[in-house]
């Protein structure tokens, strides 16, 4: 974990995904320096991923004050604060990091030790005040706006809806795709780096 700060806690699987365990010892460090208590408590806004369900983890968070709230299955993309303001520019300014890195090391691999200094480079300039708030205004999370989304925000995608089949000329039905045209779209985020 070369060039982070003091302190950092650096876990990781073969997987690359967060595992029950991993996130049970996250969970102790996020309670060492935040510090909430049972009288002070924390909220912490998660996605539904099994390993926040560990009940572990779950157990220690609760003794410690850590008030887990977790958003339903598929809706971080609209819900989760850091997905709609931060994780597009950290995203673009970690790729950013990492090609200075190769072009300062000519021939090197960025090794997992190398991440650490990469991303915190990264984090710095996309964990501005400004993004992390506007995450929290664009979902309605604070100031708090129970009417900042549409039901039509949380529907399926039109590629998902069967196409009209019920076209018919002269006399034999012919199955006619209307409006199906490829997806062009991309991930992007209205938060600019």
């Amino acid at each position: 974990m070369r060039g982070t700060p003091a302190g950092s806690l650096g876990l990781h699987h073969y997987s690359g995904w967060m595992t029950e365990e991993n996130f049970a010892k996250w969970m102790n460090h996020f309670i060492k320096y935040v510090k909430p208590s049972t009288t002070d408590p924390v909220l912490l806004l998660l996605d539904n991923h099994r390993s926040h369900l560990y009940v572990s983890a779950i157990n220690i968070a609760k003794e410690a004050g850590v008030i887990m709230l977790t958003f339903p299955p598929h809706t971080t993309s609209k819900l989760q604060p850091l997905n709609v303001s931060v994780y597009g520019p950290l995203k673009i300014f970690y790729g950013s990091e990492c090609d200075s890195w190769q072009l300062s090391n000519p021939g090197k691999t960025i090794s997992l030790y190398d991440i650490g200094e990469l991303s915190g480079k990264a984090i710095v300039k996309a964990l501005t005040p400004e993004n992390i708030l506007a995450g929290y205004r664009k979902t309605g999370i604070f100031p708090f706006d129970a009417n900042i989304f549409q039901e039509s925000d949380f529907l399926p995608a039109y590629v998902t809806d069967p196409p009209d089949t019920s076209i018919v000329h002269g006399g034999e039905e012919n199955i006619q795709l209307n409006n199906c045209e490829p997806s062009t779209s991309s991930f992007s985020s209205d938060i600019k780096p």
